[in-house]
């Protein structure tokens, strides 16, 4: 039987000792049977305590609006969220500066190399937690830079009026004109495609 304990305040001085740092949050200690595997259960409590300090975040979030969210919004809001992470799992986020890197700019500003080309329409990008963050499937993986294909793309969606955010939804969501397999991958491969999809897409917008 599993057994879950707050560490007493001697305990939690010798950890902070230890760690050399102070320590002053509540600690807890968990007794498990030989039978449990404790890395995976370690890992088990970190998604806990991450889902209540979201949670918490969230509470403070929802009290302080000035009208109640709707569960239909919350529902589109976590849905928009797990969309995000899962373009970061599946391609990564490059920043500004990290672009100018893969291109070889020598500018001293390296991050105009990106700016300069968000500003044109040949690149798009999402702002998470302050920063703006551009999804890695628009670059070659060997030289670093747009794939040539990416910009005629983004131009009919501009023409559109869709804003990059939606653009790049689209790219990494599944799309029945290519049958179930999502633009991002294939947009290297067999561009003229994704062009068709895109062209669809921004027609029935």
């Amino acid at each position: 039987m599993s057994e879950v304990f707050e560490l007493t305040a001697a305990e939690v001085e010798s950890l902070a000792g230890a760690h050399q740092q102070p320590t002053t949050v509540a600690l807890l200690g968990v007794r498990v049977p030989e039978s449990v595997n404790p890395q995976a259960l370690r890992q088990l409590l970190a998604r806990f305590v991450d889902s209540l300090s979201a949670t918490a975040v969230l509470q403070q979030a929802l009290e302080s609006a000035p009208t109640v969210i709707g569960p239909a919004t919350l529902t589109a809001l976590r849905a928009r969220e797990a969309a995000w992470r899962d373009i970061e799992h599946r391609y990564g986020y490059l920043t500004a500066q990290d672009i100018g890197d893969l291109a070889g700019s020598r500018s001293k500003n390296r991050t105009e190399y990106a700016s300069a080309r968000l500003r044109e329409g040949k690149l798009a990008a999402v702002r998470r937690a302050g920063r703006l963050l551009f999804p890695a499937f628009q670059f070659e993986r060997s030289t670093g830079h747009p794939i040539t294909e990416l910009a005629a793309v983004l131009d009919v969606f501009h023409a559109a009026d869709w804003d990059d955010e939606s653009i790049l939804l689209w790219f990494t969501a599944p799309n029945g004109r290519l049958a179930g397999a999502d633009p991002a991958g294939l947009l290297a491969a067999d561009p003229a495609d994704v062009l068709a999809a895109a062209a669809d897409a921004a027609a029935t917008w």
